[in-house]
């Protein structure tokens, strides 16, 4: 194994993916105390300062996890060539089965034990699973799903076990992550208004807090895009299904899309069956096997070494929600 000089500093920033990662991302790129590898939001296309590292994030870690030894030799030769003290890399592929062909949590974390070095700490950012099954909800919808939450919700965790729904659920993640690494490589954030502070913190550096541009529609927008989607998709189809889908989505941006939208419901072109739903409405309930399934796994973070203070926030913050 490569040895690093004492002072240098490596975290792995491996998600969740809708928590904040696009303002961490471009913050953390923009520090002139980091150096930073990852996908970088305002590059307006180009995304990715090594094109290797897109491969590898991408491609490779997301698909395949093979050809173990060339990336190894990579990481730890940009390591030892940074100028930098404290090195980020950032992926939030590492979480989350965005693909039905996305290989599974642990075997992502298994490939990175053996390519990145063992002094490397983790960054896992977390929120409420019920926040998080309405923001992947909502991405979904802008990329053309039509059914309502409670469907959506339901179809995954109906196969919870082939889906991303286990993904979503802090003791799930920590069950396969304590088999791999050691427990005080861990740093968890929960996602709010303290977030950068706290990464600031677990790294020693100060970070500047960049513009969010990626806040989420709200949920009567939402309901709005939903509904021209159902317009333009009236027929049934399997690739509505919700494991397919992502895989088919249409590339226009969510801007052009919610434009689109709000056109279609001016000229009062969408179906009279859509209704425009509030915050906190019947639209965003959930059955009680789900939320028993998620009260489980909260219950059982308690089984692993973790700050108990982060346990308590976590669990007062869910509580929040139900």
């Amino acid at each position: 194994m490569q040895k690093y000089k004492m002072n240098k500093k490596i975290y792995f920033h491996i998600g969740l993916p809708k928590c904040a990662s696009t303002t961490i991302q471009n913050t953390l790129s923009k520090s002139e105390n980091i150096d930073y590898v990852g996908f970088i939001p305002e590059k307006k296309g180009l995304f990715w300062e090594d094109k290797e590292f897109a491969v590898l994030f991408d491609r490779v870690l997301r698909f395949s996890c093979d050809n173990v030894d060339y990336w190894k030799k990579k990481v730890h030769s940009y390591i030892e060539q940074s100028d930098k003290d404290i090195i980020v890399f950032s992926s939030e592929s590492v979480t989350l089965r965005f693909l039905p062909w996305d290989l599974p949590t642990h075997i992502k974390l298994k490939f990175i034990k053996e390519v990145f070095p063992k002094e490397t700490e983790f960054i896992y950012v977390v929120k409420d699973p019920l926040l998080m099954l309405k923001s992947i909800y909502k991405e979904w919808v802008l990329m053309g799903y039509r059914k309502e939450f409670s469907l959506f919700a339901n179809e995954l965790y109906e196969f919870k076990d082939i889906s991303m729904f286990n993904d979503i659920l802090l003791g799930h993640f920590l069950n396969n992550y304590q088999e791999i690494f050691l427990i005080d490589k861990l740093n968890l954030v929960y996602l709010d208004s303290s977030i950068l502070s706290n990464i600031s913190e677990i790294i020693g550096t100060e970070l500047e807090k960049e513009e969010d541009k990626n806040v989420s529609i709200d949920d009567i927008d939402i309901e709005i895009i939903r509904g021209y989607n159902t317009k333009i998709s009236d027929y049934d189809s399997f690739f509505d299904t919700v494991e397919l889908h992502r895989a088919f989505f249409d590339m226009e941006s969510k801007e052009d899309m919610y434009q689109l939208a709000r056109k279609r419901l001016l000229r009062k072109d969408l179906p009279r069956s859509i209704k425009l739903y509030s915050n906190k409405s019947q639209n965003y309930l959930i059955s009680d096997n789900i939320k028993q399934f998620i009260n489980e796994d909260i219950i059982s973070i308690e089984n692993f070494k973790i700050d108990s203070k982060f346990i308590k926030k976590y669990k007062i913050k869910v509580k929040e929600n139900y």
